[in-house]
């Protein structure tokens, strides 16, 4: 890691690391900072950090695309789906996060200010069901348990999400659970599905569906 790559990293908290970046929450603001480490090393030349920058530049516009795509089609919509949460029928929300800014910092493609979402997402919520924290508290607790009883509901959500994407961006992005976190807005009489990340990773389900890439047209 550089020097500037360390100074910018300095007052961060590392929470994620996938198969293109390594995230780090700041200390200083409600956002993430990503160092796209493993996108060079699967897909891209060791020195090819141009195209490893436009590649995600044009998956940061097809995430802004997606997401005008369910403010337009589903936010809006009268005939949207709801679900059941402890007996109460909500209206199923969608947000997509914006990714960042990207950068190149010395020789890594950076990615500087999403908005840092600080609740659990579905697969840590159905994987770890049995194993939460103990000091969690009960209304969480209960929210989790109502998730995972809903389990087959919100999956089939999130694929009806991904479908009405792929076919009107035209791109074959993967949302997967370990991207989407839910929350409940009781205010609202929301529940909201919050994605991070509409591929699994750029990758695997988006740059390495078309070798050349950069043919794609976002």
């Amino acid at each position: 890691m550089t020097d500037k790559l360390i100074q910018l990293l300095t007052d961060t908290q590392k929470i994620d690391t996938g198969l293109d970046s390594s995230v780090y929450k700041s200390n200083w603001g409600d956002y993430v900072i990503k160092v796209y480490n493993g996108l060079r090393k699967v897909h891209l030349s060791q020195t090819d950090l141009e195209n490893c920058l436009e590649l995600v530049e044009k998956y940061n516009s097809a995430t802004l695309k997606a997401k005008d795509l369910m403010d337009l089609l589903w936010n809006t919509s009268l005939d949207t789906n709801r679900i059941a949460i402890n007996n109460k029928l909500y209206r199923v929300n969608i947000t997509i996060v914006p990714q960042g800014k990207p950068f190149i910092i010395e020789n890594q493609v950076v990615s500087i200010g999403q908005q840092y979402i600080p609740y659990a997402n579905l697969n840590r919520i159905f994987i770890y069901k049995s194993i939460y924290p103990p000091d969690m508290t009960k209304p969480t607790l209960d929210f989790y348990k109502e998730i995972v009883k809903q389990r087959q509901n919100i999956e089939q959500i999130i694929y009806s999400v991904n479908k009405l994407i792929v076919d009107t961006v035209n791109v074959p992005f993967n949302i997967v659970s370990l991207n989407v976190k839910p929350n409940l807005d009781k205010s609202k009489n929301v529940f909201n599905l919050i994605i991070t990340d509409i591929a699994s990773s750029i990758t695997g389900s988006y740059a390495s569906i078309d070798k050349s890439y950069r043919q794609l047209k976002i």
